[in-house]
């Protein structure tokens, strides 16, 4: 067996873990299929402005945002914000490229933020009763991303790391 066929394995891991992460930022949102998140899903941009649209009100419980650069290199950046508190965000989306994040919302009201825009700040209100818990798939992808992560932390160093 030649050292290249020997290797090949070994090289297929970071290659894949690459496509995986480049995955989140795609021309069509990076989605998995249709029941990929359970719950609502709102797709939103981000303009020279800001965030579009400005205002939003939202039904409580499981959400995605799709969100999409449409053509502005000044803003690269979609937040939800409740408070202080980031709850969700995307960023570094570059002209043309889509990303998702998912949040439980809960009733309330809640800020858009999409800094370097004319107008960075916009409002989100969310109605009625929120999830009582979380669905079977939901629990399953934190779960995965629990177990990711602890794989991550063991697998990869770095002397200025720090893991919380």
């Amino acid at each position: 067996m030649s050292i290249a066929a020997s290797r090949a394995p070994s090289l297929a891991a970071p290659l894949l873990l690459v496509l995986a992460l480049a995955s989140g930022c795609t021309k069509d949102g990076g989605d998995s299929g249709p029941d990929a998140t359970p719950g609502h899903r709102v797709k939103v941009g981000i303009t020279d402005a800001g965030c579009d649209p400005a205002a939003l009100t939202l039904p409580a419980g499981p959400t995605t945002f799709v969100v999409t650069n449409k053509g502005t290199s000044a803003v690269t950046e979609y937040e939800v914000k409740d408070g202080e508190t980031i709850v969700g965000e995307k960023g570094y989306l570059t002209p043309g490229l889509s990303g998702s994040f998912s949040i439980d919302l809960k009733p309330g009201d809640y800020t858009l933020e999409c800094p370097g825009g004319t107008t960075p700040e916009g409002t989100l209100h969310v109605t009625g009763q929120g999830s009582a818990a979380l669905g079977a798939d939901a629990l399953k992808a934190i779960g995965g991303s629990r177990m990711y992560s602890r794989r991550l932390r063991s697998t990869v160093w770095h002397p200025r790391a720090t893991w919380s």
